[in-house]
């Protein structure tokens, strides 16, 4: 499967992050100033993104209008939104980077389409996720995503080799899905020798439900695309970034 056939059954929904959406609605220009990943340390990944338009003047922060004349900066001084994906909840299963040059697929998919919105953050959320699809057809002795705990998404070749793995979720557990289910296993600590009150069990209980309720809130997984007019950077990842405004 080409990145062409692959975009063009992606569903593309908006970054799942109001408060950077707004901070970036100014950006007349989108450019993917830097990509840092890290392995086995932190932060896994970091992705930094400017406003071109405003870069353009140099220090001075102005862009070229319309009309021909250098006009300043609406936000004041040039800054940058640092995106950054650390810790156990942020780990990155695929990264593809590729020259805006070579987007054909993405402006076919969607900037193309007629009564698109323009921005530039998105989230894929169509199901199956042609992506997954990709990568498990890639590596059928693998057969299955994520590695660990209930899986998405499953080969039909695994699931006939490993009948006990379950039925795929898709993006999200379903209603009666367990904490296990997600490959972790809380553990509620007491004070050595001390026995639990029933008010110590009512309060593991409710710990114990808010996680599943979260558990069940929160998508599986994170299938994320910058489409900046530099370079175009898709991230297939375990949760959204943290992130903040640099000078």
């Amino acid at each position: 499967m080409g990145r062409m056939e692959r975009f063009v059954e992606y569903t593309f929904a908006p970054w799942p992050d109001g408060e950077l959406l707004e901070k970036v609605i100014p950006f007349r220009m989108p450019g993917i100033t830097r990509v840092e990943q890290k392995f086995n340390a932190d932060p896994a990944l970091l992705v930094e993104i400017g406003d071109m338009a405003y870069s353009a003047g140099g220090s001075t922060g102005r862009h070229l209008g319309e009309d021909g004349e250098w006009h300043a900066d609406p936000n004041g001084a040039p800054g940058r939104v640092r995106l950054i994906w650390d810790g156990f909840d942020s780990t990155i299963f695929a990264l593809e980077c590729y020259d805006e040059f070579y987007s054909r697929p993405y402006a076919h998919a969607y900037a193309w389409k007629k009564n698109s919105e323009r921005r530039f953050l998105h989230e894929i959320i169509s199901e199956p996720d042609t992506w997954i699809m990709e990568i498990l057809e890639d590596n059928p002795d693998t057969g299955m995503f994520p590695t660990g705990g209930q899986p998405v998404a499953a080969l039909d070749s695994f699931l006939e080799r490993n009948p006990s793995t379950g039925k795929p979720t898709g993006r999200f557990f379903p209603p009666d899905a367990q904490l296990s289910d997600s490959g972790t296993h809380p553990i509620f600590f007491k004070a050595s020798g001390a026995s639990l009150t029933p008010e110590d069990e009512a309060e593991i209980e409710q710990r114990r439900a808010e996680m599943l309720a979260d558990l069940l809130a929160k998508p599986r997984y994170r299938h994320l695309f910058i489409a900046s007019d530099t370079h175009m950077l898709e991230i297939l990842c375990a949760g959204l970034p943290r992130w903040e405004w640099v000078e």
